[in-house]
């Protein structure tokens, strides 16, 4: 947290921000491969500023700057530090959540549509040995047309295995996500209602 000079109590203005953030992000991580600026916006008062696209963390994830240009956000936030952070806990869990489901959606797909190419590739196996055998009137299976078959029936249930798995894990992360975003959403409004009580802050103050 940052408190920023203002000239005359002037409210700095967006751009003189964002040049502010950028000066300490530099001054928090050394080296020349710094996480881009994602977005900027304003919380009770006084604006904030994050750093890392959610959707594609890198090695430092994200960075929130919250610069303190009021007594009342500083006062705010000494009073509900633990609180902030929570929030924090439940968003970057909910983003790892989202990010790991839309891994396991993609893999799922791959898998659901190679299943669907093997069962595909037996019926038709199938089909062409059944008019095989109307030629030859009931000659039976060949020993490499068994071996087909046998093979296919070992190699079919660890795959459905690994399908169901897959599956398992994306309703974890989905279940993960629906949790946190209400832990998110339910503490948030704590929050608002605390410091509204209390009379510290209202959405007409800044």
């Amino acid at each position: 947290m940052a408190y920023p000079e203002q000239k005359e109590a002037a409210q700095p203005d967006s751009q003189y921000i964002k040049k502010l953030g950028q000066q300490c992000l530099q001054s928090f991580i050394t080296g020349e491969d710094l996480p881009e600026f994602y977005h900027q916006g304003e919380l009770f008062g006084s604006p904030i500023l994050e750093y890392g696209h959610p959707n594609y963390p890198d090695k430092f994830g994200q960075i929130l700057i919250w610069f303190f240009n009021s007594q009342t956000t500083s006062d705010i936030w000494d009073l509900r530090y633990s609180d902030f952070l929570d929030l924090c806990l439940y968003r970057n869990k909910t983003i790892r959540a989202d990010h790991e489901s839309r891994a396991y959606y993609s893999a799922i797909r791959k898998e659901y549509e190679q299943i669907e190419r093997d069962i595909d590739n037996i019926f038709q196996y199938l089909q062409h040995d059944e008019a095989h055998q109307r030629q030859l009137k009931g000659g039976g299976l060949k020993q490499e047309e068994l071996q087909y078959l046998k093979r296919k029936t070992i190699e079919m249930p660890p795959r459905a295995v690994k399908y169901a798995r897959l599956l398992m894990e994306l309703e974890i992360r989905q279940n993960t996500i629906a949790i946190n975003a209400k832990n998110y959403q339910d503490k948030l409004n704590q929050i608002s209602l605390d410091i509204k009580s209390r009379k510290i802050y209202n959405d007409r103050d800044g």
